[in-house]
């Protein structure tokens, strides 16, 4: 994880990427975050914030890292057996005492809770397995979080009070990158950009992030910037000093549903082949290989469909979410 120390006060903020280590956008735009902020170093290294060319373009500290390094190497949502980084901030589980048997992700959640508890501003940029519009995750709904997502592109924003995220991965308690920061008095924000095998989304994300740094988070004075990428023929041009658009509306839905997967052979209704689709109460959603059907147990989005490649018995299969009154 990098870190800048900027020269005039202001917030501390965590950019995070590769949290699940297959999930090419975030790594995508860590990368080019770096490149933009001259940042030179070899991957998962550290920048001598007194050396640091960028460091006049920081209000406060930023953070700029790689979730999960050993999950990105392996290319893989986890680094080990059992529940992942993003599900590695139990409470309980990080006050209990290190032991050389801990799993790798509960080891790294150890090793980036410090800077995760003093963020008065996480985002940490996800991806899902199957095509969906981009939205935005957190545990807490408040002014402060609203204010915050303005100007990330989606209409929606998810959380989880009733913890179906939570319970599938046999957790009691929220456990993720946002959740740690909410419960420390931060803005913790996950920020899902579309399907985890397309980084090339990265060049419609980093103006976003870029933006949402400077107008949102007040983290980075305005600046043009520049940097060409394998994605695009051109570069990503980004000019901050620009009057920021309006925020663009959202909706606040919470998850009202966990489907669990009974066989490894499902196929989805056309409708419902992408995330965030409207369905109403018994409207069919997808059959099993068997002819076993699924159906939506009340009107509300068919979210997080697990891609057909990917499903797994006794794991999710899909989610449904209902607006928060």
């Amino acid at each position: 994880m990098w870190h800048i120390q900027g020269t005039r006060p202001g917030p501390t903020v965590v950019v995070l990427g590769g949290t699940h280590g297959n999930e090419l956008t975030g790594i995508a735009a860590v990368q080019i975050l770096a490149e933009m902020f001259s940042i030179n170093q070899l991957p998962f290294g550290e920048v001598r914030t007194a050396r640091h060319p960028s460091k006049n373009l920081v209000f406060g500290e930023l953070y700029l890292g790689f979730g999960n390094p050993e999950a990105i190497l392996r290319c893989s949502r986890s680094a080990s057996d059992g529940p992942d980084l993003n599900r590695s901030f139990l409470p309980t589980e990080l006050a209990q005492k290190a032991h050389r048997s801990d799993r790798a992700d509960l080891r790294r959640a150890r090793e980036i809770r410090g800077v995760l508890a003093k963020a008065d501003f996480l985002l940490d940029i996800h991806s899902v397995s199957s095509d969906s519009a981009p939205f935005i995750c957190s545990t807490v709904i408040g002014p402060a979080h609203q204010d915050a997502v303005g100007l990330l592109p989606s209409d929606w924003l998810l959380t989880d009070p009733d913890l179906f995220l939570a319970r599938d991965e046999k957790r009691d308690d929220h456990s993720t990158t946002d959740s740690w920061v909410n419960r420390h008095g931060g803005v913790g924000l996950c920020y899902e950009t579309g399907r985890d095998d397309r980084p090339s989304d990265v060049t419609r994300v980093i103006p976003a992030v870029l933006l949402t740094l400077t107008h949102k988070f007040k983290v980075l004075a305005p600046n043009a910037f520049s940097v060409r990428t394998r994605f695009s023929s051109d570069p990503i041009v980004v000019d901050t000093r620009n009057e920021a658009a309006p925020d663009e509306p959202k909706q606040w839905f919470k998850l009202s549903h966990s489907e669990i997967a009974i066989e490894r052979e499902f196929t989805y209704e056309p409708e419902f082949t992408h995330g965030w689709k409207p369905a109403t109460a018994g409207q069919l959603i997808g059959t099993y290989g068997s002819g076993v059907t699924v159906r939506a147990p009340h009107a509300g989005m068919v979210i997080l469909q697990r891609s057909p490649e990917r499903i797994e018995v006794t794991k999710s299969l899909l989610y449904m979410a209902v607006p928060v009154a």
